[in-house]
């Protein structure tokens, strides 16, 4: 008889277990290269590097309208980071699609749209006055991901720096 009430109790917890389940989003379908990352068609490289503007360059040689990837979400932030982190490509920084070349600190998207500022995208800096990304800086114009700051968003030099490495994330427009 215990038996039978734990069996009707598993089977009860497990019907209202469902119950509580949310379905995931449908997958996406992306050509190749690309891969459903986020609910965006996303190619992460961690072989190639170059400039910023040699990444974008390459994101668009690979088809399906490809650009540097638009980070417009810290959910999507959050998955980019879990997907590079998973898959071990933590040993390059990655340069995204957005720049301020037209006004200092005033990062854009490639379509024109402006770049969150603030938690949870930029980096802090750790010196006295703890400030945020972007600097106030003209000779850093480009945007990346920051390895250094568990990949936040941080403004480095276009042409990128000799000592590290710049990978491109490339989305499917």
């Amino acid at each position: 008889m215990a038996t039978r009430s734990l069996a009707t109790a598993l089977a009860a917890a497990i019907a209202t277990a469902t119950c509580l389940l949310v379905r995931p989003a449908e997958a996406i379908v992306c050509e190749l290269p690309y891969e459903d990352i986020g609910g965006k068609c996303l190619f992460v490289d961690p072989l190639v590097s170059d400039t910023w503007y040699n990444m974008r360059l390459f994101c668009r040689t690979l088809g399906a309208g490809g650009e540097l990837v638009k980070i417009d979400s810290a959910n999507l932030l959050a998955d980019i980071i879990a997907y590079i982190k998973r898959y071990h490509f933590d040993s390059a920084n990655y340069w995204i699609g957005a720049n301020d070349e037209d006004f200092e600190q005033k990062f854009k998207w490639q379509d024109g749209t402006a770049v969150p500022t603030g938690s949870p995208f930029w980096r802090y800096e750790c010196d006295q006055s703890l400030s945020q990304r972007p600097l106030l800086d003209t000779t850093r114009n480009c945007a990346a991901l920051d390895m250094d700051a568990h990949f936040l968003l941080s403004d480095f030099p276009c042409l990128g720096d000799d000592e590290v490495k710049f990978s491109p994330i490339c989305e499917a427009i």
